[in-house]
């Protein structure tokens, strides 16, 4: 019959077979199985448990580690007022906040025009460093003012033919460029559904003579949303925090149209946001 070992954790000390001095294994395993005739090696031994918990932590560590040293870019988030009637009413507009979604360096929200407090909302949400670019169209174009009046800062607005048929209120916010494309023709759009000037510092005034609907298809209005988008990339985070001071989504103006009521019943104007197009 073979030798038979004895067994402490921490230490396997194996018989010689032949009566000689016996050899340890300095193994740090626990088994508790005996040792077979002249064999070298413990059946059934298991590696140290703790030996695998240690090795588990230290990858886990090792993880968390390259992981927060890896550099995060931030990215820009897009607000999009619709016009009246949302995205029925603007075609065009569809078109652009679904190729808005295919970049993948920048999020995408839509809201009802009179839904903009939602906006507010969100903007102030976002972590320090992102980006932040509002997109309004017709009664959103006039809605983007509220928003910017009502955040800490705002990257970038761009207004597409404001209409006249709401209060202009005047731009007070912290903007660091808007835009606005309209046309001052006002019977050629709509009776001046497109004809509103927006009073406010530093505005940058662009006119056409694009119908209201034919407006978000120009091709000029689509290549300044781009070069927007690809300017504000380049820059370096803004120095305020978005959410550092959140003002309140309440209006500091009149800022639901007066003229949805005409326009549309109570349903029209009811809150109704979703994300993408």
């Amino acid at each position: 019959m073979g030798a038979q070992g004895r067994e402490r954790r921490g230490v396997v000390t194996k018989d010689a077979p032949d009566g000689g001095v016996a050899s340890t294994l300095q193994a740090d395993y626990d088994c508790g199985v005996t040792w077979s005739g002249n064999s070298s090696l413990c059946v059934g031994c298991l590696p140290p448990r703790g030996g695998r918990q240690l090795k588990i932590r230290s990858i886990a560590i090792a993880l968390c580690c390259a992981f927060l040293c890896t550099p995060v870019r931030a990215g820009t988030f897009i607000g999009v007022l619709w016009p009246w009637l949302g995205p029925l009413a603007a075609p065009g507009l569809v078109e652009v906040v679904a190729d808005l979604q295919t970049n993948p360096d920048v999020e995408v929200v839509t809201y009802w025009h009179s839904d903009w407090p939602a906006l507010v909302d969100d903007i102030n949400r976002q972590s320090p460093g992102t980006h932040i670019l509002v997109i309004g169209y017709s009664l959103g174009a006039n809605n983007a003012i509220l928003v910017a009046n009502s955040t800490n800062y705002i990257d970038s607005i761009i207004a597409l033919q404001p209409s006249i048929f709401t209060t202009n209120t005047a731009l007070t916010g912290n903007v660091g460029r808007i835009v606005e494309i309209y046309n001052p023709n006002r019977w050629m759009t709509f009776g001046g559904m497109g004809s509103q000037r927006l009073e406010g510092p530093n505005i940058e005034y662009i006119t056409n003579n694009d119908s209201h609907p034919g407006a978000p298809f120009n091709s000029d209005f689509r290549s300044l949303v781009k070069s927007e988008i690809a300017r504000l990339a380049a820059l370096p985070p803004p120095n305020t925090p978005q959410a550092e001071v959140p003002k309140s989504s309440n209006p500091t103006a009149p800022g639901h149209p007066p003229a949805a009521a005409a326009f549309g019943s109570k349903a029209d104007a009811a809150v109704q946001r979703r994300g993408g197009g």
